[in-house]
């Protein structure tokens, strides 16, 4: 089911996009659009609330330079952003970076894992699958350890910051009404978050949505066609059934129609104001 109209739960949910750029068609639809150009919004996710701020992926390096030199080199692609990046946003809404109190990674690239450093309270979820992978296949070609993780991002992770990092296997509970479970299909460590809503009044029930990068495209989900860019396009139809037979609300998380849909960025509102939370546990470290 598709739904166009901001949400109401216990969560506020507000998109936040962190760049944006044109890139080939058989990338987002796989075995078409060849010689057509697709729009890709990369975009980060911001919940905030039940004592709990939680980011979706952190967006792209201040300085896009290095990034765009190699996506100009591979898929004549050069990243542009309209305003400042999601770290610096968070402030707008009285969220200091420490205040946040979970990171979810999906997948590792450096449009999602780029300032895993910049908030020293979070846990840090992520693939075990994603995490495997980049640990012991180093010479990957499409999970490139120099576009995975920043080499400062991996001496963290493994250092100081390792005591924050947990691991999803299966299907795991982040917080109150927040899920996540394993997609595979796009990168080893793509995911899909569900996050419970109010119902819409059709008569259907409770509702949940699913963020995922296993969608670029609305229209991946909607046509039933996989992602051009996957590792495994079983896995990609698969994560589909299950989001469907579920009826939960897909929303990609590179789809540039998501500004239309929500114009000012807000998937789901709660009633209460939000407010910086104090950091809580999540599962057993790694």
């Amino acid at each position: 089911m598709v739904f166009s109209a901001t949400l109401t739960g216990r969560y506020d949910i507000r998109l936040i996009s962190s760049g944006r750029g044109d890139f080939p068609g058989s990338m987002v639809f796989w075995g078409r659009d060849h010689l057509i150009r697709h729009e890709l919004d990369f975009q980060c996710v911001l919940i905030t609330g039940e004592n709990r701020i939680v980011l979706v992926n952190t967006g792209f390096p201040e300085d896009l330079s290095e990034t765009n030199a190699a996506y100009r080199a591979s898929m004549g692609t050069v990243i542009g952003r309209d305003g400042p990046s999601p770290p610096s946003v968070l402030a707008r809404y009285g969220i200091r970076p420490e205040d946040v109190t979970d990171m979810i990674l999906t997948p590792l690239g450096l449009y999602t894992s780029h300032h895993i450093m910049s908030f020293p309270n979070a846990t840090i979820w992520m693939a075990g699958a994603g995490w495997d992978s980049f640990r012991s296949c180093p010479d990957h070609p499409h999970d490139r350890p120099e576009t995975t993780l920043p080499a400062d991002a991996v001496s963290y992770l493994t250092g100081a910051g390792r005591a924050s990092l947990r691991l999803i296997r299966d299907e795991t509970t982040l917080a109150p009404g927040i899920r996540a479970w394993w997609t595979g299909g796009h990168h080893r460590a793509s995911l899909c978050l569900e996050i419970d809503v109010d119902p819409l009044g059709d008569g259907g029930g409770p509702r949940t949505i699913a963020i995922s990068d296993v969608y670029f495209h609305l229209r991946n989900f909607t046509e039933n066609h996989p992602i051009g860019m996957s590792e495994n396009i079983y896995e990609v139809l698969a994560a589909y059934r299950r989001i469907r037979s579920a009826n939960c609300l897909p929303l990609p998380l590179f789809d540039p129609g998501n500004r239309t849909r929500f114009p000012d960025g807000v998937v789901c509102r709660r009633q209460e104001p939000m407010h910086a939370a104090s950091h809580q546990e999540g599962s057993h470290p790694v």
